[in-house]
């Protein structure tokens, strides 16, 4: 909402004012009850660059948070220059399910007990690339609920710059995870594997970034934007988003969906060469939640045991790649449903907990980057990126499509055409749009290929 020029007489002033304030989205300005909590309004407020607003937050460049103010003493103020709701993100993935320990095998590689029934990595080729490479000196931001390991399964794991962005605390306790989301999604992507405890992880030898910026599955867009920031300021090499805002308008694309602070915190994740992988969201809709809307970001649906799109997954033109994100059948006949399996804490404790959403897609394809930046650490981002796109499961429609993307990600092939590529004298070509990993750049590349890894 840009704002309104000054020398307009007063009474035109005050009728667009109040036109304006009638037009906003209810849902954005009202104060919200999720889970027993009330989240009060808030307000992105740009100022005039090298002026600040008194009483609010200092989010990212120009712009600030402010609560408990009204939208007509904002846009008449004479330090700001646009103001924008700050709407709500509340996570909406299906209840867990607790795993019931049957049938423990610990004769196989990884000698993690429960990996047999984690058939979301072999889906993936995960452990086909697990003695090359397990994700050592790459480090990976997860903006979540936060991560506790007060569990036994991920304890191999320091965290490194810890941070709280709704607090704006540095401590680990300030990250202790209250809902269980992002503790499950942690260990998708770097759960201590060959451990002979539990389950496995994408990339169990990565070092752990928690940037909290939910508070019980809630948070906001000013949140994400600082988060993200502390995560490009403090030598994340990827960042994991399992989260999103909802469109007021299921058809709006970005940047109708969007928010200018968090676009302009991408930007320079971009620009830095920080893959940022995000979330499409759980409507099972024709459209795509902010921030996975984003072209620069890497955009991820969900597929089922059977590698078919989840029923809950969101599609739409913008979608990258494809993971596993499971559903509540048991098509694999494993006595369990057909979930992603991860430690954290639930209705019955500590313990094991099946989890389903693009929520648990998302952490798949990060682990994945992971994964080929630690073989691969001279390579650009893009080049990780193209190459997990040029070497996917085609699903769906020839080519890339609104349902998958580019297919559902095999990173043992990525890594192999990685490799091949360091082999090659000759210049290999990869088709692309700088610096935006989420586009799609229609390479003509067959995504079955039969690699050696």
């Amino acid at each position: 909402m840009s704002k309104i020029i000054k020398s307009l007489p007063f009474f035109v002033v005050f009728a667009v004012l109040i036109i304006s304030f009638l037009f906003l989205p209810m849902s954005s300005i009202a104060q919200e009850q999720k889970n027993g909590e009330t989240v009060t309004a808030s307000w992105l407020v740009k100022v005039a660059p090298g002026s600040s607003l008194s009483g609010a937050r200092h989010i990212y460049g120009d712009w600030w948070e402010i609560k408990q103010a009204s939208f007509s003493s904002l846009i008449l103020h004479p330090n700001v220059i646009q103001v924008q709701p700050n709407r709500l993100i509340v996570l909406d993935d299906p209840p867990p399910v607790h795993f019931e320990i049957t049938n423990i095998v610990t004769d196989t590689y990884p000698n993690d007990p429960y990996y047999p029934y984690q058939w979301h990595f072999p889906q993936v080729q995960a452990g086909a690339v697990w003695t090359t490479t397990q994700g050592i000196s790459v480090t990976v931001a997860i903006l979540d609920t936060g991560i506790s390991h007060d569990g036994m399964d991920l304890d191999c794991h320091s965290f490194v710059s810890p941070y709280n962005a709704i607090t704006d605390e540095t401590s680990l306790e300030a990250v202790t995870d209250d809902h269980g989301h992002g503790t499950h999604v942690a260990g998708t992507i770097a759960q201590c594997t060959n451990n002979g405890i539990g389950v496995a992880g994408m990339a169990s030898k990565t070092a752990i970034m928690p940037v909290k910026v939910l508070n019980n599955g809630i948070g906001t867009e000013a949140d994400l934007a600082v988060g993200l920031n502390w995560a490009i300021e403090h030598g994340a090499d990827v960042v994991n988003l399992s989260l999103g805002a909802d469109c007021e308008n299921e058809e709006d694309t970005w940047p109708e969906c969007g928010v200018e602070v968090v676009d302009e915190v991408i930007q320079k994740a971009l620009d830095a060469g920080i893959p940022i992988v995000a979330a499409a969201g759980n409507d099972g809709k024709e459209t795509l939640v902010y921030p996975a809307n984003h072209p620069g970001v890497i955009a991820v649906s969900a597929v089922n045991y059977d590698m078919e799109l989840a029923y809950y997954s969101n599609y739409r033109d913008g979608i990258t790649l494809a993971a596993p994100g499971g559903d509540s059948n048991d098509n694999n006949q494993d006595g369990h449903v057909d979930g992603i399996l991860q430690e954290t804490f639930g209705y019955a404790g500590w313990g094991y907990y099946y989890m389903i959403g693009t929520s648990m897609a998302t952490p798949h394809v990060t682990g994945a980057i992971a994964l080929l930046q630690s073989y691969m650490p001279d390579a650009s981002s893009q080049l990780i990126v193209d190459a997990l796109k040029l070497t996917a499961r085609d699903l769906g429609e020839d080519g890339c499509d609104s349902y998958y993307g580019y297919g559902l990600i095999q990173v043992g092939d990525a890594l192999a055409f990685l490799r091949q590529s360091q082999l090659q004298s000759e210049k290999i070509y990869f088709p692309r749009v700088t610096n935006t990993y989420g586009s799609t750049t229609d390479p003509s590349f067959s995504s079955n290929n039969n690699f050696n890894y």
